[in-house]
C-alpha cells in the first residue's frame, strides 16, 4: 500500500492471498528493496496496524536473488513455509542478500521448513530479522 495524498494512490490490503508453487528467478535485478515486500507507506509512514491478512507463501523456488528475499510489514497471518532459497552465482554476494525482514506491526508469523542451498554463504548467519517482539516465529529452516 502507497499512498502519497495529492500524488498517487497504489493498494489498499490484502486478505487470503495464496502465492505457491512458482519459480522466482533473478527477481529484484536493480536490488530495490526485497523480492517480496509487504507493508504501507502512507505520507511516509507505517499504517501502525495490519492491514494486509492471511497471506501463504508456500512450495515456491527462490533462485539468483541480489537482495532481501523478503521485507514485511502490516501483516497478521504470513505464512512462510516449504520454500526453496538459492542465492545463486549470478550477483555478488551481500550481507543482506536471502535475508528476510519483519517490521513491528507483525503479527502470527509461521516461518517453517524451508530450504536454503546456497553452499555456505547464509550457513550460520541469521536468516530473519525483526524490530517488535509482536513477530511469533517459527524458524527450524535447513541450511
Amino acid at each position: 500500500m502507497d499512498i502519497e495524498p495529492t500524488l498517487w494512490q497504489e493498494g489498499t490490503g490484502v486478505d487470503n492471498l495464496i502465492i505457491r508453487s512458482n519459480t522466482f528467478e533473478k527477481c529484484n535485478f536493480s536490488d530495490w528493496g526485497a523480492v517480496i515486500e509487504i507493508g504501507t507507506n502512507i505520507a511516509g509512514k507505517s499504517a501502525e496496524t495490519a492491514v494486509f491478512t492471511n497471506v501463504e507463501i508456500t512450495s515456491n523456488k527462490f533462485t539468483d536473488i541480489p537482495s532481501r528475499l523478503m521485507r514485511v510489514n502490516n501483516v497478521n497471518g504470513l505464512v512462510f513455509s516449504g520454500n526453496t532459497v538459492d542465492t545463486g552465482e549470478f550477483f555478488d554476494k551481500t550481507n543482506l542478500q536471502g535475508k528476510n525482514y519483519f517490521d513491528k506491526y507483525c503479527n502470527n508469523i509461521d516461518y517453517s521448513d524451508n530450504e536454503y542451498t546456497d553452499g555456505g554463504f547464509l550457513d550460520g548467519k541469521k536468516i530473519a530479522q525483526t524490530d517488535s517482539v509482536s513477530v511469533w516465529a517459527e524458524v527450524n529452516s535447513q541450511f
